[in-house]
C-alpha cells in the first residue's frame, strides 16, 4: 500500500518522494516515462521506475487485500483492506499500462472461479464494484487516456516489431541464445531487428521470448516446467485447503497469473524484483507442508467427531 500511495504522489504532484537527483535524471530520459503524442501526462512508476514494472506489480499486489477482505471476518479489517484495494487499483490506473490492466482482468477471473463459495464471491464483486466507481467517478479522464493508450496503433505496432525481432533471434541462435543481459541482446540482436521496431531495445519486452533469445529454447522449457510444475502443486494445495484459506491460495494464484500474463508484453518474470516477490509467493502456496497441515487439521477434526459421538452414544 506505501508503494501505492508514493505513486498516487507522484501522479497527481509531480513529485517523488525519496528520490536521488540519478532518480531524476533517469526519468526524465526515459521515453516511456509519458504517453505516446502526449508529454504532458506522466506516467508513475515509483520506486520501480519503469511505469509497465510498476504495473506489474499492483497488478499482482491488488489480489493480496482483495483476498484477505474476502477472507476476513472482522468489519474494521474488511474497511482497511477495502482501502488498500482501492488505492492500489488507482495506482495502477496512474501507470497507464494497458498489458498490466489486461493482466489483472484475466487474473480477476481465475480469482473469481478458484474462490469457490457464492458468499465470498459476492464479496469480491462488492470489492470490485467499489474500486470501479472511484475509478469512473472520479478519474474518467484519466480512464479514457489509459483507452487511448492501450488502442494507439503506433504502440502496439512497435511492440509486436519488438516480438518479432526476438523471434528472429531465436530462430538465428534455438539453442544458445545471444547471450544473457540487456547490454548483449542491445548489440547482438541489432541485425535481425524489424522495421516496426523503431528503437533498439535490451529486451524483446516478453520474458518468454527473453529466455529464449538470450540463453536458449532449452533454458525456456526448463523455466516453464518449473513454473508450471509447482503451479500443480499449488493447485493441489488449494485443493485440500478449507474455504476460508481457498480466499488466500485464490489471491496468492491470482497474483501470479497475473505476473505470467503480463510477461508477454513486458519483461516481468526476468526482472529480479518482480521474479523474486513470484517466486516467494509461488513457493509458499506449492509448499508440501501447507498440504500436510491441511489433511492433519482434517484428520483432528475428524477424530474429535468421533470421540464426541462415542461419548453422545
Amino acid at each position: 500500500m506505501l508503494v501505492a500511495i508514493h505513486t498516487i504522489i507522484q501522479n497527481r504532484t509531480g513529485i517523488f518522494l525519496f528520490g536521488t537527483a540519478r532518480n531524476d535524471s533517469y526519468i526524465a530520459l526515459m521515453a516511456n516515462n509519458h504517453l505516446p503524442g502526449n508529454l504532458f501526462v506522466a506516467r508513475a512508476g515509483s520506486f520501480l521506475i519503469d511505469p509497465d514494472w510498476a504495473g506489474t506489480f499492483f497488478a499482482m499486489a491488488i489480489f493480496i487485500p482483495i483476498g484477505l477482505f474476502v477472507e476476513s471476518s472482522s468489519p474494521l479489517a474488511k474497511v482497511l483492506y477495502l482501502t488498500e484495494a482501492v488505492l492500489i487499483s488507482l495506482a495502477l490506473l496512474f501507470t497507464y499500462s494497458a498489458g498490466s490492466w489486461l493482466a489483472a482482468s484475466v487474473a480477476a477471473v481465475i480469482f473469481l472461479v478458484l474462490l469457490g463459495g457464492m458468499g465470498y464471491r459476492a464479496q469480491f464483486l462488492i470489492c470490485l464494484s467499489a474500486a470501479a466507481i472511484v475509478v469512473l467517478i472520479g478519474f474518467s479522464s484519466h480512464l479514457n487516456l489509459l483507452l487511448q493508450h492501450a488502442s494507439d496503433p503506433v504502440e502496439l505496432s512497435s511492440r509486436v516489431g519488438a516480438w518479432q525481432t526476438g523471434l528472429r533471434v531465436i530462430s538465428a541462435f534455438p539453442l544458445t541464445g545471444i547471450g544473457l543481459g540487456g547490454l548483449a541482446y542491445l548489440v547482438n540482436a541489432a541485425p535481425y531487428m524489424v522495421p516496426e521496431q523503431l528503437i533498439l531495445l535490451a529486451h524483446p519486452h516478453n520474458s518468454y521470448l527473453e529466455w529464449a533469445a538470450m540463453a536458449g529454447l532449452p533454458v525456456l522449457f526448463v523455466f516453464v516446467a518449473i513454473l508450471v510444475l509447482n503451479m500443480r502443486w499449488a493447485l493441489h494445495n488449494w485443493i485440500v485447503a478449507d474455504p476460508r484459506s481457498r480466499c488466500l491460495f485464490a489471491a496468492g494464484l491470482a497474483a501470479i497469473i497475473a505476473l505470467s500474463f503480463n510477461s508477454f508484453s513486458v519483461n516481468a518474470w526476468t526482472l529480479p524484483p518482480l521474479s523474486a516477490i513470484g517466486w516467494v509467493i509461488l513457493g509458499i502456496l506449492s509448499s508440501p507442508l501447507l498440504s500436510k497441515s491441511q489433511v492433519g487439521h482434517t484428520t483432528e477434526g475428524k477424530h474429535d467427531k468421533e470421540l464426541a459421538s462415542a461419548k453422545a452414544g
